[in-house]
């Protein structure tokens, strides 16, 4: 039976004051260069996963979109007296990614941290396969979107490897916690609580996978746009919490009303096409349409855009699209 936490703002504030006060915060750890310590989310986070008793054995952890690298760094730390265990951090930033395997370029080559790589990095569930962890620490995406993608991402791992203990231990703001977090957690997970805070941050933990959680899917949409005047219906996909999910943003719609317009008054004749940060692929999708003769490529640094790109200009009728993480990806016509 599912354990909902309450609303992380319904909890007394003076309540919330005494918590931090007496809660012990980890200490700065040594790999952390000067500004980068432990914030007071990354802090409650640490301070849960101490709590669950998942920091004091030689069990791996699993970090997921460490912007920063302090919770990286503070994972490093407190794996540093069991060299058997180590730490794999999950990014969908291809530039976040780089940045840490330069600042933990030791770790990375000793195997202490594992890092995504390749061309096209593995869905989380792939790159932690092999982890030896029953904890995962992370901030709250930013969308419920998000968080709905990485619970059903964890809960296929949790099923899929056999971690039946597997938790997930996601920090945030109060101010941007609500009851619909808890919700959506419990889509994934049979038992969902708050932590115990830390100033104006808490985390919450979810725990008990249900093996019978959805599986992870882009979400879908469509916007039917303006192309040489005349309207064409474009499929749209969203995966992860990609910038828009699977729909038109306001901005992007007047950016392709312009387009159109110079389009048909012979203001734009390009050979090439690009759309940086393409998000979920509806400007990549217009341009491929549009510009039936030109090369077109989408970039984005994230990688839930790039498979969002990609899966729209798919279902659009306008792939398959080759390319890859590091480069960004084509039209077929680009390889003509």
């Amino acid at each position: 039976m599912t354990r909902t936490a309450m609303n992380s703002a319904e909890m007394d504030s003076a309540e919330m004051n005494r918590t931090a006060m007496n809660s012990t915060a980890p200490r700065s750890v040594d790999t952390a260069p000067a500004g980068t310590a432990p914030d007071q989310t990354e802090r409650v986070i640490l301070q849960a996963a101490g709590e669950e008793a998942g920091t004091g054995r030689p069990r791996d952890l699993i970090v997921v979109a460490d912007s920063t690298g302090a919770l990286t760094a503070s994972a490093l730390d407190l794996l540093a007296e069991q060299p058997e265990a180590r730490v794999w951090s999950w990014n969908a930033s291809r530039a976040e990614t780089s940045a840490l395997a330069e600042r933990f370029a030791d770790p990375v080559a000793t195997g202490q941290l594992v890092l995504a790589a390749g061309a096209a990095p593995l869905p989380l569930e792939e790159f932690a396969a092999t982890a030896d962890a029953h904890l995962v620490l992370a901030r709250l995406p930013k969308s419920l979107a998000g968080l709905e993608d990485l619970a059903r991402r964890l809960a296929r791992l949790a099923d899929q490897a056999g971690r039946a203990d597997l938790t997930l231990i996601a920090g945030g703001r109060v101010k941007h916690m609500t009851r619909s977090q808890n919700e959506v957690l419990a889509g994934s997970f049979t038992e969902v609580r708050a932590s115990r805070g830390v100033g104006k941050s808490r985390a919450l933990i979810a725990s008990g996978a249900r093996p019978d959680a959805p599986a992870p899917a882009p979400a879908t949409g469509a916007a039917t746009v303006s192309v040489h005047g005349q309207p064409r219906d474009l499929a749209l996909r969203g995966s992860g919490g990609v910038f828009g999910g699977a729909r038109a943003d306001a901005g992007s719609l007047l950016l392709l009303e312009a387009l159109d317009r110079a389009l048909l008054g012979g203001e734009v004749a390009a050979e090439r096409a690009v759309d940086l940060g393409s998000g979920n692929g509806l400007l990549t999708a217009h341009l491929a349409a549009a510009l039936p003769e030109a090369q077109v490529l989408g970039s984005d640094d994230d990688a839930e855009a790039v498979a969002s790109t990609r899966a729209t200009l798919e279902a659009s009728g306008l792939g398959p699209t080759p390319g890859s993480w590091t480069r960004g990806f084509f039209t077929p016509r680009a390889l003509a």
